[in-house]
């Protein structure tokens, strides 16, 4: 008789994912002398998630292992257990995540002289946002402690945050306006930003963005942009109190053909392998430029525009592939970063760091793992490889957006069509320096070359009525079950409807309340199935191109004032 022994005593474990978000904002517009604004708003935002809660059935197998091979438990008995034996196996696995965010933004803008093609303006202004996010997690259930005992194995409380100072100006310079009867130029502006930030944990950063608008006549307008940005990694990236996991003395296939690499026996070596997020990681940043043309005709509610966009980001962030680490000789050589040859020497005692190769215990010292799982003992080790996340990637892409739409009005109210539609050219990506350059559109995991949305509007007085039909193109499944063809995922078509209601401010205590209901996937389609080597990570779907959430409906109440 087969039994499973954690479904027959504890039932099954039912997963809880409660949530809790709280955002107010307040916002002050003033008007100063000589046609002068100022702008400030505040923002506090905070939001309580558990990521898994599982009170009280969270069943240790380990444990329950230990019980039974005791005798405390016979897993064929009849009668039921008691709360005691339920307490040796039966316990609460949580991963609480806390964050606050608070920002406030002060701007004013306004003319400063005048050109003949009209008014220069300026826009300057500060920033200041405070992010913090609190981890607490607990779990019975963790496989490296002591198997006959249920308490808490990992108890993790982390607190980390980032304070941002940010200043930005803007000019708008109008070089060529309509009274100046330029020919096939109505009007030519150049508007160019910089901006600087000043991060608590990464120092400072500058980031200019240029464009140009000329517009040919009432019919047809021509742009142009340049710029760069900056994008910090995420507070859980960097904090390996988040997570972090290091595998010890994991045997490892080992075709490097690297001498300094010890065999543990032919084709493996022992490995101490880490995973998980990273102190050292840096920035991302990107370059960008864009080109496009925008057409409307005079009084047909028409519109129409059509951009080229590129962009090349550097030092990405992504999880390393350590499969590849010392499959063969060249990629050793790509991956040499991240591989550290250890040689214990013969006297080394496992649980006793002082003993160990200098290497090997500089680095546990230097990146504690939230979780350790002991495979074999450390002074096995022959290499540490790390797999942690890295700025290693080097990902180009480049594209078309286009935007149309159609407005008018009829005897029972205003009508709006739009298709928007992004057609992905060419996406590149060099998973670490000096690595090949791989084509990975339309490739799971990766970005789809076809996406659109059309919109149906309808707007009488007070009342508003949306609906959204959303499209993701079809993409090669690159990584099927071991032993399987590559397949084919197919389109994936979901529906959206946003109703509303909306009070003119002008009437009375009521005015400018704002009430709204919005439906994500009405029909309830499920994502296109993908099954993958990766399924036991993420199910059988992509979670890049797809969600599992189903319908979804949120409510939403606002006063403007």
């Amino acid at each position: 008789m087969a039994v499973n022994p954690i479904t027959f005593f504890g039932g099954p474990s039912v997963t809880k994912n409660p949530t809790e978000t709280i955002s107010v904002t307040g916002g002050v517009t003033a008007h100063l002398p000589n046609r002068w604004n100022i702008d400030t708003y505040f923002t506090y935002a905070h939001d309580t998630t558990c990521g898994i809660c599982n009170f009280d059935n969270n069943a240790n197998g380990a444990a329950l292992a230990s019980q039974i091979t005791a005798g405390a438990i016979n897993p064929y008995q009849s009668t039921p257990l008691t709360a005691a034996q339920y307490g040796t196996f039966l316990g609460t696995n949580t991963q609480f995540s806390y964050n606050t965010f608070i920002d406030s933004v002060v701007k004013v803008d306004g003319p400063l002289f005048s050109l003949p093609g009209g008014e220069v303006r300026t826009a300057i202004g500060g920033e200041l946002a405070y992010n913090r996010q609190h981890l607490l997690n607990g779990s019975n259930n963790a496989f490296e402690r002591d198997r006959t005992n249920n308490n808490f194995a990992i108890t993790n409380d982390s607190t980390t945050d980032r304070s941002t100072a940010s200043v930005f100006a803007e000019l708008f310079v109008p070089l060529v306006g309509e009274d100046m009867n330029v020919p096939l130029i109505q009007a030519l502006n150049i508007d160019a930003a910089v901006r600087y930030d000043s991060y608590s944990d990464f120092g400072g950063t500058t980031n200019p963005k240029i464009g140009a608008t000329w517009t040919v006549n009432d019919f047809l307008s021509v742009r142009g942009s340049w710029g760069t940005s900056f994008r910090a990694p995420a507070l859980t990236d960097t904090n390996p109190e988040n997570y972090s996991s290091a595998v010890i003395g994991l045997p490892f296939a080992n075709a490097s053909g690297r001498n300094d690499i010890a065999l543990l026996y032919p084709g493996f070596s022992s490995t101490y392998l880490l995973l998980g997020a990273n102190r050292s990681l840096r920035p991302e940043t990107a370059k960008t430029w864009s080109a496009g043309f925008d057409v409307k005709p005079v009084g047909s509610g028409f519109r129409f525009s059509g951009t080229y966009y590129k962009t090349r980001y550097a030092n990405q962030i992504v999880g390393q592939n350590v499969g590849l680490f010392l499959s063969n000789p060249q990629n050793a050589a790509l991956y040499s970063p991240y591989i550290t040859p250890v040689n214990n020497p013969a006297n080394c005692v496992n649980g006793n760091p002082a003993t160990y190769d200098p290497v090997l215990a500089n680095f546990i010292a230097a990146n504690p793992a939230l979780y350790n799982t002991p495979v074999l003992s450390a002074c096995t080790v022959g290499v540490i490889l790390d797999a942690r996340s890295a700025n290693a990637a080097t990902t180009s892409q480049d594209g078309l957006d286009f935007q149309t739409s159609y407005q008018f009005d009829t005897g029972i109210g205003k009508w709006n069509l739009g298709v928007s539609v992004t057609k992905i050219l060419n996406q590149s990506l060099q998973q670490v320096s000096g690595g090949p350059t791989q084509d990975v559109l339309d490739t799971y995991y990766y970005p789809v070359s076809l996406r659109g949305r059309g919109q149906l509007g309808w707007t009488l007085g007070r009342v508003g009525v949306n609906a959204f039909l959303n499209y993701t193109g079809s993409y090669d499944n690159t990584i099927p079950i071991t032993g399987r063809p590559q397949t084919k995922v197919p389109s994936w078509k979901t529906l959206d409807v946003g109703i509303t209601y909306s009070v003119p401010r002008s009437s009375g205590v009521l005015g400018g309340v704002r009430l709204s209901a919005n439906f994500q996937n009405v029909t309830n389609e499920d994502p296109p199935l993908v099954l993958t080597q990766a399924g036991n990570n993420y199910g059988a779907y992509d979670p890049s191109n797809a969600n599992i959430f189903g319908r979804i409906a949120t409510f939403q109440l606002t006063k403007a004032f």
